[in-house]
């Protein structure tokens, strides 16, 4: 049985109108935090109802990564949080319209494990129990209940007792995987996800081969035409596909980044932490193609009052660092060649890249190494992407799935 420890109020933010897709467009798209993919299918339904007209499409994710991804221009019309903060400081950030921040629900943290043998009567004693050995919660960078689960650790004074035995999951709906397959012996997590029927796994959006084909040949064909922002954007989702990059990542390249010859770049990533990652040759000649472009523009801006930003790789046609919303806006306009782009991002690219690679059997370390996840957990999802896609096709395909 779960124990309740404290609530937490979440919130709905609609998108500020400049940032809004055009109002002739029956589509919506959300972004809902990880904790709602107990209750996601019944809103769509619900809203059906309301307005079987609309379109709607769902991206389940941590708070913290749906706020970084809106940030960086993201086309979501409706972002659901598991906090209030967030979105109050994504309105800040002029990322919302403020008008339309609502309550709309309040959640509860709960302790909660599948072992009959540790005693729930206060988070002191359930967490400091000698058969609990790893304590599960979200990661509290980005998502509110991770924070939550911390501060009330810290409350029950045993935040420091506690620390060896935490692990983390990339969100909610992980860390209660955790729990339910015996990896941690005690959740801090949701009452919503403890008491659903079922437990989805919080699956990332990404591309199938045949859709990551398409968008690489249209942009391919765009490129023809020499424009320097259409060989540039060509460039950009290569190796955003190649590598595995996150946005933040390719961004901050420079030149000395690159080898080209040895087809490998050096990104920095959460933390600052450097890693090397393959080009593969796509990439390398898109690339190459790009820079000659780029060479070009700088001599053009040579003389001019911008001062151009001569290391960065990733121009914007004034010569300076191109900013996330810029790179967030190329690339989503190109995913609109793909199932009109519904719900995907820069970073369904990475999933893509991940999820491609696993499915061609790479070795899970390897993967999590390539993408610069400082835990195995988080990239094991991937692994269940891939197996709910099989499960996906026995059930269509076998006569009696």
């Amino acid at each position: 049985m779960p124990r309740a420890l404290l609530p937490l109020l979440a919130a709905l933010l609609l998108a500020s109108p400049a940032a809004g897709r055009p109002a002739e467009s029956a589509r919506v798209s959300v972004a809902a935090a990880a904790n709602l993919a107990y209750v996601i299918d019944a809103l769509h339904a619900g809203f059906g109802r309301f307005a079987p007209e609309v379109k709607v499409t769902s991206a389940l994710g941590p708070t913290g990564g749906l706020f970084a991804q809106i940030s960086h221009g993201a086309p979501f019309d409706v972002f659901l949080s598991a906090d209030v903060d967030t979105p109050r400081a994504l309105v800040g950030r002029g990322g919302g319209d403020a008008a339309s921040l609502r309550v709309f629900a309040t959640g509860r943290l709960v302790m909660w494990t599948t072992r009959t043998d540790v005693d729930l009567a206060d988070l002191g004693t359930a967490a400091l129990h000698p058969r609990v050995a790893r304590i599960a919660l979200a990661q509290p960078a980005t998502a509110p209940y991770g924070r939550a689960a911390q501060a009330a650790l810290e409350r029950a004074g045993i935040g420091e007792k506690a620390r060896p035995r935490l692990v983390f999951g990339d969100s909610l709906t992980q860390t209660v995987q955790f729990v339910e397959t015996g990896a941690a012996d005690l959740g801090l997590v949701a009452l919503s996800a403890v008491k659903s029927p079922r437990l989805p796994r919080t699956l990332p959006a990404y591309l199938d081969k045949r859709q990551a084909d398409t968008l690489l040949e249209h942009a391919a064909t765009r490129a023809q035409s020499l424009e320097f922002t259409d060989v540039r954007n060509l460039a950009m989702l290569e190796l955003f596909y190649s590598s595995g990059l996150r946005l933040s990542e390719l961004r901050g390249i420079d030149l000395a980044d690159l080898d080209l010859l040895a087809q490998q770049v050096k990104v920095r990533g959460k933390g600052r932490k450097e890693r090397i990652v393959p080009l593969g040759d796509h990439a390398q000649r898109a690339l190459r193609n790009y820079l000659v472009k780029r060479d070009a523009l700088l001599a053009k801006h040579k003389d001019s009052a911008t001062k151009p930003a001569r290391g960065a790789v990733f121009l914007s046609e004034r010569g300076g660092r191109m900013s996330p919303r810029a790179i967030q806006h190329a690339v989503v306009q190109l995913l609109s060649a793909v199932d009109e782009g519904a719900g995907l991002s820069t970073h369904s690219l990475r999933h893509s890249f991940a999820t491609h690679m696993v499915d061609g059997g790479a070795d899970l370390r390897a993967v999590q190494e390539l993408l610069g996840h400082a835990s195995i957990s988080t990239t094991q999802i991937y692994t269940h992407t891939s197996v709910e896609r099989l499960k996906k096709v026995y059930r269509q395909a076998h006569p009696r799935a």
